[in-house]
């Protein structure tokens, strides 16, 4: 599995309002704790409240934009110096620029502020120096819990999304076992299936009365399918050429057993090398239409298989339904789009006409 890239999600605008006003309580609390018996504080609470109420907003409208700024420094650092490549790296530049902008945007506030609500040029008297020094480092402490939070909100956010992904990837492996396990549990019902065993058993001794020479080609195809179901049963993938190998031998085995109520018209393409599909997916769709289907010498069931295009293998057969319902094993169709599914692969194509039941079969890399 590769790693992942975390993405930084767009912050809502209500997120940065709350972050926002947020800040500016403790922006508050902070010049408070820094200096409590400053002049300032009884200054503040006796001023008119309009003079209260521009001094909070100008402070609220700054305490915002320090936000943004904090926001939008955090995304552009994503682009370039990720904290999953470069942790500490990060995290100095990061504290740095933080530190620098609360440094600038202090100065270019106080700038604003004498331009706009000041009568007369200030003095710079050493108290003025005292309470910008105070205000100043309130500011860049307040920078740095804006980043210190905004920090941990990215970890917990991409934690969370961790744990979903391995969740989904654990609930994943546990279908995908159960999908292999079942078609593993098919492969060995046929070997010891007493019926399948018995009918094929029964046909071959027929062949051996009838012509010996049938009798050892239908013995042969019966040690391939065998062979195949013991080598194959595990795999998650297959070559096509060898699936169709197989199928080759199963319906042989079909043909003999069923004689002329069934018959297969099979044009497969020049299909790429690299092709894959999970085992025994031809069969159990050939075995699907023969299970569902009359298969009668005056009418006899056409199943096609056939490559569509390059990427693609389609099963189809007429509909001829069974005149009583027969319950199957539960494991045919449904085990094979799983399988696909499971493999995170394209799903396979299933449609029903009033004459054909057709299923095509992604090829697989």
């Amino acid at each position: 599995m590769g790693k992942t890239n975390y993405i930084r999600e767009k912050m809502p605008v209500r997120h940065v309002i709350i972050v926002s006003l947020v800040a500016l309580l403790i922006l508050t609390l902070l010049s408070y704790l820094v200096d409590p018996y400053d002049p300032y504080w009884k200054e503040h609470y006796i001023s008119p409240g309009w003079i209260a109420f521009r001094d909070t907003l100008y402070t609220y409208i700054y305490v915002l934009l320090l936000t943004v700024i904090s926001f939008w420094v955090d995304r552009k650092l994503d682009r370039w110096l990720t904290w999953e490549k470069k942790s500490g790296i990060r995290l100095l530049v990061q504290t740095l620029l933080q530190t620098i902008i609360a440094i600038i945007s202090v100065h270019l506030m106080d700038l604003a502020y004498v331009a706009v609500f000041l009568e007369k040029e200030p003095n710079y008297s050493r108290e003025e120096l005292r309470l910008f020094s105070q205000f100043l480092t309130s500011a860049v402490i307040l920078s740095l819990l804006i980043m210190a939070g905004n920090i941990g909100y990215y970890f917990l956010t991409n934690w969370k999304k961790t744990a979903t992904l391995a969740l989904e990837l654990e609930v994943n492996a546990a279908q995908h076992k159960q999908a292999a396990s079942e078609a593993e549990l098919y492969a060995l019902r046929l070997q010891i299936d007493p019926h399948f065993v018995f009918n094929n058993l029964s046909v071959l001794a027929e062949q051996i009365l009838q012509d010996q020479q049938k009798g050892f080609e239908y013995a042969e195809n019966f040690a391939k399918v065998y062979r195949y179901l013991l080598v194959n049963s595990k795999k998650d993938k297959i070559s096509v050429a060898e699936e169709l190998r197989f199928l080759e031998s199963y319906l042989f085995l079909t043909r003999v057993r069923i004689g002329s109520g069934i018959s297969f018209a099979i044009d497969i393409a020049h299909i790429s090398k690299d092709a894959m599909i999970p085992p025994m997916s031809l069969q159990l769709l050939v075995e699907n239409a023969i299970k569902h289907n009359r298969t009668v010498k005056s009418d006899p069931l056409l199943i096609e298989i056939k490559s569509l295009k390059s990427d693609e293998i389609s099963v189809r057969n007429e509909l001829k339904p069974l005149l009583t319902h027969l319950d199957g094993t539960g494991i045919g169709l449904g085990n094979v789009r799983d399988r696909y599914r499971l493999l995170n692969a394209p799903e396979i194509i299933i449609t029903k006409t009033d004459k054909h039941f057709t299923v095509i079969l992604p090829l697989l890399k």
